[in-house]
């Protein structure tokens, strides 16, 4: 049998927003490096610190070496958790 990979997928935040009850707004691009198609599962650290709580989500399918540029609100975290910080939180892809 013949196995395919994707990716790598590279994920950047482009601008993140937080506003008075705790809502994060963020715009980043997701990129297919690699030749074949694929869907990047993805994860938003608040802090740039991986969490088991942090949001997960998938893309929609990239071709290889195509560039998406996503929006996305997130909803506050718990009051005993970790709040976004806008300087260091990050979507890492795979």
């Amino acid at each position: 049998l013949a196995v395919g990979t994707t990716g790598p997928f590279e994920a950047q935040v482009l601008s993140a927003s937080v506003d008075t009850e705790g809502i994060a707004a963020i715009a980043y691009t997701v990129t297919n490096e690699g030749d074949s198609d694929g869907v990047a599962d993805c994860r938003v650290t608040r802090d740039g610190v991986p969490r088991p709580d942090d949001l997960a989500f998938r893309t929609v399918a990239l071709a290889g070496g195509e560039t998406v540029t996503l929006q996305r609100e997130l909803a506050p975290p718990p009051s005993d958790s970790v709040a976004y910080d806008t300087e260091s939180l990050t979507v890492v892809c795979t």
